[in-house]
């Protein structure tokens, strides 16, 4: 599933706004962290996806922070008994 082109770059010119987006998408992952340990299991599965979704389109598949989301996602997938 991964992007065989390694010179794959979503974004160009400046770098700010990327980074920017990484932290906000680290937000939403956190956030989501919280609300799974807060047992809210379903609002967690959802700005989970959105994090997922966010780093797929910007960063790319194998970025370690869209494999971190992914995981976290599983995470709360596998104690909703989802997979």
């Amino acid at each position: 599933m991964f992007p065989q082109d390694r010179s794959f770059k979503p974004w160009k010119g400046n770098v700010a706004p990327l980074v920017t987006l990484i932290r906000t998408l680290g937000s939403i992952n956190d956030l989501a962290g919280l609300l799974q340990d807060q047992g809210k299991l379903s609002e967690a599965e959802s700005l989970y996806r959105e994090a997922v979704s966010g780093a797929k389109k910007t960063l790319g598949y194998a970025h370690p922070a869209t494999v971190t989301f992914q995981e976290n996602l599983d995470s709360v997938l596998q104690e909703m008994g989802k997979i």
